[in-house]
């Protein structure tokens, strides 16, 4: 298995709009996830990075 991580700094002014865009994954990003063999995402949210 391969790992992988990303981290991006998210704009504080986007905070809000960030967090209701994630609070419910979209359907074909989750079956695109899956089509990727995906198992395992998470994304942390810690003063200001993302890491994923």
């Amino acid at each position: 298995m391969q790992r992988f991580a990303a981290v991006i700094r998210l704009r504080p002014e986007k905070e809000s709009e960030y967090r209701a865009l994630h609070a419910a994954a979209w359907p074909d990003v989750l079956a695109a996830l899956k089509r990727a063999n995906i198992g395992n995402y998470s994304i942390f949210l810690r003063d200001g990075l993302l890491f994923s």
